[in-house]
């Protein structure tokens, strides 16, 4: 399971340079590579950003925060934006929207998860 931190911008303007960044571009690299293998992998707020520059939304639903969802989708019209839900899991992949969807994402995941541990 791979859990992507937000990018620290609440605008799209700001969005632009942080997702130029060498880092991020190598980040969702291996975020497409994990998920290829079959890792788990989720974001919220700003951090939706990155995982659908790194494909791995291409094709399915997500959602983000409400006052980027219009950025989103213009950058990346090949993810079905479902911005009036706080969770959605698609494929493996998990996106939640803002403020306190960070706490609905790590229940997601939680319910998930030990929906199927053996512990």
């Amino acid at each position: 399971m791979l859990v992507i931190p937000g990018l620290s911008s609440t605008t799209a303007r700001g969005l632009d340079p942080l997702l130029a960044r060498a880092d991020v571009l190598e980040a969702a690299a291996r975020l497409a590579g994990a998920a290829a293998k079959g890792a788990c992998v989720a974001a919220s707020c700003s951090a939706t950003f990155v995982l659908a520059a790194s494909g791995c939304l291409d094709g399915r639903e997500a959602t983000t925060t409400w006052w980027l969802a219009g950025a989103f989708a213009r950058r990346f019209p090949a993810v079905d934006v479902r911005v009036e839900r706080m969770v959605v899991e698609c494929d493996g992949a998990l996106t939640a929207g803002s403020a306190f969807a960070h706490a609905d994402l790590m229940l997601a995941l939680l319910a998930r998860f030990a929906a199927t541990s053996t512990l």
